[in-house]
């Protein structure tokens, strides 16, 4: 990155490297959506972090940015408190999807999903559902990608009609139980939320459930945003899967919100839109450059 330049950051887990199920990559590294605390540090070393705020104060002043990157995490993980020590002296901002906490009733269905692959028991599995066939191997990386980095099943997962139908199916085809504290296992518990805020960094609504905003109506749309900046006194909106619209846009300013986060990685100058900020995929590859 150019000493000039200022960019926004979209992290998503930090977690160690470790082998998962017949010696495979965890399901967020092959996604691209998982670096490593060592990662994250040396990534702090050779960059400048700056405050989300400073790029939104010059942006309403239509005034030069200040050099250096922003660090957004996004949807509530665990491992976030252990990150406040390398983070000190870097202000972030946590973007929480505020359904998903570790007294939630059930994890995220892809969460559920990528949970599964990595503690799967049996190597291959083939399910079917209302007529539709679906297949994996997890027997190399590359049969194990192409599960988590789109294709049928992940797609039906993540957007289907019937991802609870389908996770049942998959988890009796890889011999496995979902444990009842997966939630807890996987997000932060709603009282620790604030401990980001008192570390000094900033909280960000991210929707209630995760779902696509441009796929609700526009009640359940109003609803989403307003409650979710409300439960983390939010100021500024991470879109969920950088799924936005002008309608979107227009509810997330009724909801009070002042800035919404993108997951398109242009670049970011005086007079940018602050409803439509781009974000750089903070991959491991990414983060090493």
């Amino acid at each position: 990155m150019s000493a000039s330049e200022t960019r926004i950051w979209m992290f998503h887990r930090v977690l160690p490297d470790t082998p998962t199920a017949f010696g495979r990559t965890g399901c967020y590294r092959l996604r691209g959506t998982a670096v490593t605390p060592a990662e994250l540090s040396d990534f702090l070393g050779r960059s400048t972090p700056i405050a989300l705020r400073s790029v939104l104060r010059a942006l309403q002043r239509d005034a030069p940015l200040p050099p250096g990157d922003v660090l957004t995490f996004d949807d509530g993980y665990r491992e976030w408190l252990t990150l406040l020590p390398l983070l000190q002296g870097a202000p972030a901002s946590f973007y929480l999807t505020t359904d998903m906490h570790a007294d939630a009733a059930q994890a995220h269905p892809v969460d559920v999903y990528y949970w599964l692959l990595d503690n799967a028991r049996e190597p291959r599995f083939r399910i079917e559902l209302a007529g539709d066939h679906f297949e994996g191997s997890l027997e190399s990386d590359a049969g194990k990608k192409a599960l988590v980095c789109g294709g049928p099943l992940k797609r039906a997962v993540a957007s289907g009609p019937h991802p609870e139908a389908l996770l049942e199916q998959l988890t009796t085809a890889l011999s496995l139980t979902i444990p009842d504290d997966l939630p807890s296992r996987l997000y932060l518990r709603r009282q620790d939320w604030g401990a980001l805020v008192e570390a000094g960094h900033e909280l960000g609504a991210h929707g209630t459930s995760h779902v696509h905003l441009t796929g609700l109506d526009e009640a359940a749309l109003a609803r989403s945003l307003r409650n979710s900046a409300h439960a983390l006194n939010a100021t500024t909106v991470a879109y969920p899967d950088g799924d936005y619209n002008d309608r979107v846009i227009n509810a997330a300013r009724d909801a009070g919100l002042v800035a919404g986060l993108t997951c398109e990685p242009d670049a970011l100058q005086p007079g940018s839109d602050p409803m439509r900020l781009p974000r750089h995929f903070a991959t491991p590859k990414a983060v090493a450059a």
